[in-house]
């Protein structure tokens, strides 16, 4: 059984109280709930990030710190909740986005002087991770949407998007990797899928990630359909049939919300947290 390294970061109280939301608190205690009941305590390791400690320096210290120098056969796990948003790159850094904006998790201090975390980075600290031969698995409970349509949103859903921004970052307050990324043909432009990375997302980016009211308190609506199916399929469910289960139990609540995986070759049929590779069956035409 490989061992799993778990970063959990949940944002319900920003430094701007207007972003404030209720669920990515209780997100995380399901998230660690989850891990608990499937990884033995001894291949378990978690480290957790929430509200005042979940700032932009808190989080690239602890992603660093924590999934960083894992073995070939290691699983390193992150999984935010919060807002995500949009925002432009400066110029000198452009090659990494031909469109010149860029997705965004927003952090405890962001915005308050602080930059969001740029997907970009994101990028860099994922290369860092798998570069050891570790997997990465990332769960994004959040929504980047370029539409930000709000409308026609039932009152007991809270969309996990945060306004888009205008003006691009200093540069300086940027991890340095981007620029010097630029000059290393041999590293993957920054937002490039990666191998032995799976990645979860929430929704599509043109569709809002909500957050609403369970029985247990409020969760995102993604989340508490990821507990759902971990806990429904069992321990030998892959990455690809807990994503379909998800998505069902989603689409069945929202028509705008459909959850997405992404990962190369056969790791979206290796079980959850667990690398064993379990093949697709093999499709049956009905006449």
């Amino acid at each position: 059984m490989p061992k799993v390294h778990a970063l959990l970061v949940g944002i319900d109280t920003y430094r701007l109280p207007h972003l404030n939301l209720r669920g990515c608190v209780n997100d995380v205690k399901l998230a660690e709930r989850l891990l608990r009941d499937r990884v033995a305590p001894e291949d378990l390791v978690i480290e957790k990030r929430c509200d005042e400690q979940a700032t932009r320096a808190g989080i690239i210290e602890a992603f660093r710190s924590h999934l960083g120098g894992l073995g070939a056969d290691d699983i390193a796990l992150f999984w935010y909740s919060g807002h995500g948003s949009t925002g432009p790159l400066p110029e000198e850094i452009w090659y990494a986005e031909s469109a010149g904006m860029c997705q965004t998790m927003v952090c405890h201090d962001s915005r308050a002087g602080v930059p969001d975390l740029y997907d970009k980075e994101l990028a860099i600290l994922a290369y860092e991770v798998v570069s050891t031969g570790a997997t990465l698995v990332t769960i994004l409970d959040a929504c980047h949407s370029r539409s930000a349509m709000r409308d026609g949103l039932p009152p007991d859903l809270t969309p996990r998007f945060a306004p888009r921004l205008e003006t691009p970052p200093e540069l300086r307050d940027l991890l340095p990797e981007l620029i010097t990324d630029a000059t290393d043909p041999s590293r993957p432009v920054p937002g490039a899928q990666l191998p032995r990375h799976v990645a979860f997302s929430a929704c599509d980016e043109w569709e809002l990630a909500n957050e609403r009211p369970f029985p247990d308190g409020w969760h995102g609506v993604f989340t508490e359909a990821l507990g759902h199916a971990l806990a429904r399929l069992g321990r030998d469910a892959t990455y690809r049939q807990v994503l379909n289960y998800a998505r069902c139990r989603v689409e069945g609540r929202l028509l705008r919300q459909i959850p997405n995986l992404e990962a190369i070759g056969d790791l979206a049929d290796r079980e959850v947290f667990g690398g064993a590779l379990r093949p697709r069956a093999a499709r049956v035409t009905m006449r």
